[in-house]
């Protein structure tokens, strides 16, 4: 992403998108509780065009389109990156953010010193995994 895109995308965010930072608990199917990590960027729009462009400019995240509810006018579409993809983009745009600079950092500062995950090479098939045995891509 050059610098333009990630000036930009900066305002843009800053104007239409929602960051998120924080610990919550989550229930887990064995019924205990823990406290996870949510850590997530959305962009979210009602003009395909610009979100799709979202997506195409980062190389990553989800672009998807949500219904409109019967009180709304228009359906809205909808660009998402979580965790470290939502690291990678902060670390882009947030020199560059005025509103949403201060949740930007903080996920930037979640991240600048862990490392990064492990992948393991399932010795069976050679595809790769990830660390709880979830394809992380396949052939095509």
């Amino acid at each position: 992403m050059n610098q333009g895109h990630a000036q930009y995308l900066a305002g843009l965010m800053d104007g239409e998108g929602w960051v998120e930072c924080r610990r919550k608990n989550k229930k887990f199917p064995n019924g205990k509780i823990y406290r996870c990590w949510s850590i997530r960027i959305e962009i979210q729009m009602t003009h395909k065009e610009v979100v799709k462009w979202v997506h195409h400019v980062t190389g990553y995240g989800n672009f998807y389109m949500r219904k409109a509810y019967p009180h709304q006018n228009f359906d809205q579409w909808r660009w998402r990156c979580a965790f470290r993809d939502a690291y990678k983009f902060a670390t882009d745009i947030a020199p560059y953010s005025i509103v949403k600079k201060e949740t930007l950092q903080r996920i930037v500062d979640h991240y600048k010193n862990k490392p990064p995950p492990k992948i393991k090479l399932n010795p069976s098939t050679n595809e790769l995994l990830h660390g709880n045995n979830t394809k992380i891509f396949a052939d095509h």
